[in-house]
């Protein structure tokens, strides 16, 4: 009798503590998820703005000497546009995937401080990405058809 009930205690602890790890490895794997959602919405915006960049350099060199203020303009959003591809770069650079020795409390902080971090780098992104094409809808006609192709 005191057997069967010291397995049955037994069991139910190992139950307790398996659903525990389960549901650890499920929020886990959640917040990696999460993670790698927004980092996987926001890698491809890396070509369009390359494309931008390109564009605005162009737009730059074709751009009057006397015309000092639109070519400082010109050379700040190229500039945001180059941090925020700097901020992917050591983002992605910095990721690493998570260790599955990891207690679960400091894994959950490794990817919670990820999913920030990477939230930071998309809305710089976006953000750049809106500003240079603002820009773009902005420039003289006479720039856009002197641009070097």
């Amino acid at each position: 009798m005191i057997k069967n009930q010291l397995f049955t205690f037994l069991f139910i602890i190992g139950a307790a503590f398996s659903s525990c790890s389960n549901e650890n490895k499920e929020l886990e794997m959640k917040l990696n998820e999460e993670v790698m959602a927004v980092h996987n919405d926001v890698m491809p915006k890396m070509g369009e703005l390359n494309r931008i960049k390109r564009q605005l350099k162009s737009f730059k060199e074709t751009v009057p000497d006397e015309n000092a203020a639109l070519k400082d303009s010109l050379i700040n959003t190229i500039l945001l546009l180059s941090k925020s591809e700097d901020m992917m770069s050591d983002w992605m650079t910095n990721y690493k995937y998570p260790n599955p020795q990891m207690k679960h409390e400091e894994l959950r902080q490794y990817l919670a401080t990820q999913k920030d971090s990477i939230k930071l780098v998309s809305d710089a992104l976006y953000k750049s990405i809106a500003i240079a094409n603002g820009f773009l809808k902005k420039m003289p006609d006479s720039l856009k058809n002197n641009t070097k192709k």
